[in-house]
């Protein structure tokens, strides 16, 4: 709405409301879910899905999205879930086959932040399909980014699978495995989908996070600490029975292991909480700098620019989903580009906040 315009001759008090102000504190972390299976229902779209007798409703009776969404809602009362069928090429009805390409055409500009699949894609150009979606929604044009979920319950299985290239070289990708809880894929899909969106602060590891509506495993599947290590380091997120008997989450890693530039081995991104931080601050710069679209390419404006991206940053700071922003606020420039006298080049220092994950201690006995 425009202020109040200049040169009106009526005696009056005129009051405009403008709602694109700075605000004091941080946007929410809001998750939407999106629920991808293989059941044998046509769909053009998504539809939201609120429990297991919805999903009945909407999707078919006994369906594997009712058994997502049943563990999603024991895990997360909260959370904000949605379903697709994957679609089917039945230009053979001999040989009908899954068509991802065209389910993804269908998701890309829907905005689901967390995707879970009931079951793992193929090796190869199912798996190269699900990659490039991330990286696409994900990238600086599209910024809808998203996480995907994909569950196992063979640790081999799961290990095998995340040291394929594409999927080793993504830090959106996380591999839940169960070891032994053979036909509930669905449900620690569902569950572990949950858990991710039940994040108001993405700095926060998920260790322990129990995962409700998956069935415990018999103790003759519980992994070792070599194979369990392993596990982790090969980039698969490893589910075990908690003390109460309830499956939890030992530590949420994303399959990234490698620089999918240079190739070498890296570890910036090992959990999945640095995409969810990483998104959120990029959220939360968007929005403060989205408050006023139209600015002159001055200096002050750029002054100004730049004082708002570093009250975000210093906000993100305080809240501990970054850090060591006033150390590195020289490193937070806003500078007119060089060839493009209409464009700005913003550089912003996102040193994330990582969790405590291992406590190494020494007793000094004396």
């Amino acid at each position: 709405m425009p202020p109040v315009q200049a040169g009106i001759k009526t005696p009056g008090i005129y009051t405009d409301v403008n709602i694109n102000t700075q605000r004091a504190g941080l946007p929410s972390n809001e998750h939407k879910v999106l629920f991808v299976t293989d059941d044998a229902k046509i769909m053009t779209q998504p539809v939201a899905i609120y429990d297991e007798a919805d999903a009945a409703d909407k999707i078919v009776a006994n369906s594997k999205v009712g058994k997502m969404i049943k563990a999603a809602v024991k895990t997360n009362r909260l959370v904000d879930a949605y379903a697709i069928t994957l679609a089917v090429d039945n230009t053979d009805p001999q040989v009908p086959f899954i068509d991802v390409d065209e389910t993804l055409d269908i998701i890309s500009p829907l905005g689901h932040t967390i995707i879970a699949l009931n079951s793992a894609p193929t090796v190869g150009d199912q798996t190269m399909a699900w990659t490039d979606h991330l990286h696409f929604v994900s990238d600086a044009i599209e910024q809808r980014p998203a996480i995907l979920v994909i569950p196992f319950t063979d640790i081999d299985a799961a290990t095998a699978f995340a040291a394929q290239a594409p999927i080793e070289t993504s830090y959106r990708i996380v591999v839940a495995c169960y070891h032994g809880a053979t036909g509930q894929e669905a449900e620690i899909a569902g569950a572990m989908a949950a858990a991710l969106a039940d994040s108001n602060d993405p700095a926060v590891p998920f260790n322990g996070v129990n995962l409700g509506g998956v069935e415990p495993v018999e103790d003759r599947y519980k992994l070792t600490f070599e194979r369990q290590e392993r596990a982790l380091k090969a980039g698969v997120c490893v589910i075990a029975t908690g003390a109460d008997g309830k499956p939890e989450i030992v530590r949420a890693v994303s399959t990234y292991r490698k620089n999918p530039d240079t190739g070498l081995a890296d570890d910036l991104m090992l959990d999945i909480n640095g995409a969810l931080t990483i998104d959120y601050v990029r959220k939360v710069m968007r929005t403060a700098a989205s408050k006023e679209r139209r600015r002159k390419n001055t200096a002050p404006q750029r002054r100004n620019l730049r004082s708002i991206f570093l009250a975000e940053a210093l906000k993100l700071d305080h809240a501990e989903i970054l850090q060591n922003v006033k150390a590195t606020a020289d490193q937070l420039t806003v500078t007119e580009d060089a060839t493009d006298r209409y464009r700005v080049n913003v550089s912003i220092p996102a040193d994330w906040v990582r969790g405590m994950h291992v406590v190494a201690v020494t007793l000094n006995v004396y």
